[in-house]
């Protein structure tokens, strides 16, 4: 599935930017305030938001290419664009600024790095298999 949306470039890069509007879209709403505790549907959004939105920007900009520079500015942009949504929601009423969403976002980042590379090093005949 990763190396169609590799062939078909220009859809890969579309998704990103919808993506990123949505983040944004989402991160400019108001809620109510939290009763406190942890939300597993805000922890699985800010994961997966951040998932998809790196997974599709590796697609977009790594294309199978392993240069050490695009794969970090790519990484860097995901995680750059978290911290920045985090700052634009301290401006948004009823939002908070928070770290501990900031480290969600970034996990849900690396997790799609690492998804992606074990994506290309199989199609590039580097097959890992677990041993017991």
């Amino acid at each position: 599935m990763i190396s169609w949306f590799e062939k078909h470039r220009k859809l890969s890069i579309f998704i990103t930017l919808i993506i990123a509007v949505v983040i944004f879209k989402i991160s400019s709403m108001t809620f109510e305030a939290s009763q406190g505790g942890t939300n597993i549907k805000a922890l699985a959004y800010h994961f997966f938001a951040f998932f998809f939105l790196a997974m599709f920007l590796f697609i977009s900009t790594i294309n199978n290419k392993k240069h050490p520079v695009i794969i970090f500015t790519s990484f860097l942009l995901s995680v750059l664009y978290a911290i920045s949504d985090e700052l634009h929601q301290a401006f948004v009423p009823g939002r908070l600024l928070s770290l501990g969403d900031v480290f969600i976002d970034t996990l849900g980042i690396f997790y799609a790095f690492i998804v992606y590379f074990i994506s290309v090093e199989y199609r590039n005949g580097k097959r890992y298999i677990l041993r017991n």
